[in-house]
C-alpha cells in the first residue's frame, strides 16, 4: 500500500490479564512497546503506566542542569521550572476520565520520586532556603517568597504538585464503573422491553415501518441481538454508549478554591502570573497567602518601584 512505519515509534502489545499462557503476538506485527511520552501500555492491565526507568534517565539530566546553574538562584529556579513544572508533567499525559484517578496518583508519585532522587531526604523548598541562607545569611524564609511571582517580589518557583492536585478529585475514580453502569442500564432496558413484549404492549406506530412483521413474532429477541447495534444507535435509556464514550474522553478542568478575592486580584495583576491559570493562583494564595500577609501586611513583598528592571 506504499505505507511505511517508523519502527522506533511503532509497537505491539497483547493485553491479557492472565500472565500464564501469554500468547505471542503475530510475527507480522511490529516489535516494541506502545508509548507516548513517559507512558507505556502495560499488557497485564491494559492501562498506560509511567515508565520509571525512562523518568530516572531524565532525572539524571535534570540533576546535571541544576548543577550547571548553581551559581545563580534565578537560573537554577528557571531550570527547575522548565523540567519539573513543564517537561515532566507534560510527558506524563493529561489527566482524563479514561485514565482515572490512578493515573493522577502515578503522576504525583512520580513528581515525589523526582524530588527524592534530586534532594535525597529533603525537597526543593528546603534546598533553596538553605542555599539562600548560606549565600545571603537570611534565615526563616517563608515558603510564599519562593512561590510568589517576581512581580510581587518572590522567586517564582513553580509547584508541580498544584496543577495535578487541582484535577485529582475531578477525574473518574474508576473509569470502568462507567461502562458497568451502561451495561446495567442496557440489561435493565432489555428486561423491561421483554416484559412489555410478553404482555403484548407493542407500539407499532413507534417504528419506521409500522407494517413490519418479524420472522418469529412470538419470540422476543435475545439480549445479544438487542445489544448488537449499541455502537450504531443512540439509546434512550440512561448511560447510552455514545455518552459514555464522550464522558471518558473528557479532561476535567481544575477545581477552584474559594479564597479572598483581593488576593486573587493582586496575583492576577502581576504580569509574572499572566500566563498562569486562575486555579493555580488561587492555590498559591490559599497555601501561602496567610503567612505572607502576616509577615508583609499583604501579598506584595516589595513595592513595584523597588524591583529591578526586567522583573515586572
Amino acid at each position: 500500500m506504499g505505507v511505511s512505519l517508523n519502527e522506533a515509534k511503532t509497537g505491539t502489545v497483547r493485553v491479557q490479564r492472565e500472565r500464564e499462557g501469554l500468547k505471542p503476538t503475530d510475527p507480522s506485527l511490529p516489535v516494541g512497546d506502545i508509548r507516548w511520552g513517559f507512558l507505556k501500555l502495560d499488557s497485564s492491565t491494559g492501562r498506560f503506566i509511567i515508565d520509571q526507568e525512562m523518568v530516572d534517565k531524565h532525572i539524571d539530566d535534570l540533576r546535571t542542569q541544576l548543577e550547571d546553574k548553581k551559581t545563580s538562584v534565578f537560573s537554577w529556579i528557571q531550570a527547575w521550572n522548565t523540567y519539573a513544572g513543564t517537561f515532566f508533567k507534560s510527558n506524563f499525559g493529561k489527566p482524563a476520565n479514561c485514565f482515572g484517578r490512578e493515573h493522577v496518583d502515578m503522576m504525583l508519585s512520580a513528581m515525589n520520586r523526582i524530588q527524592t532522587r534530586i534532594f535525597s531526604d529533603s525537597n526543593v523548598v528546603d534546598f533553596l532556603k538553605k542555599t539562600l541562607e548560606k549565600r545571603f545569611g537570611i534565615s526563616d524564609i517563608p515558603d510564599g517568597y519562593l512561590y510568589f511571582p517576581t512581580g510581587l517580589g518572590g522567586l517564582e518557583l513553580q509547584n508541580p504538585f498544584i496543577g495535578i492536585l487541582q484535577v485529582r478529585d475531578a477525574v473518574f475514580e474508576q473509569p470502568a464503573s462507567t461502562i458497568d453502569e451502561f451495561i446495567e442500564a442496557e440489561v435493565d432496558a432489555y428486561r423491561c422491553a421483554k416484559i412489555d413484549f410478553d404482555k403484548g404492549m407493542i407500539d407499532h406506530d413507534d417504528t419506521n415501518d409500522p407494517d413490519f412483521v418479524p420472522n418469529d413474532p412470538d419470540t422476543f429477541m435475545s439480549f445479544e441481538e438487542f445489544a448488537r447495534f449499541r455502537e450504531e444507535f443512540e439509546c434512550d435509556y440512561e448511560g447510552n454508549l455514545a455518552g459514555v464514550f464522550l464522558e471518558l474522553l473528557e479532561q476535567p478542568g481544575p477545581e477552584l478554591l474559594d479564597v479572598n478575592p483581593n488576593d486573587v486580584t493582586t496575583l492576577s495583576t502581576s504580569q509574572s502570573f499572566e500566563n498562569m491559570d486562575a486555579g493555580y493562583m488561587r492555590w498559591v494564595a490559599q497555601l501561602y497567602g496567610p503567612d505572607m500577609t502576616d509577615r508583609f501586611g499583604g501579598l506584595n513583598i516589595v513595592d513595584a518601584g523597588l524591583l529591578p528592571i526586567g522583573m515586572p
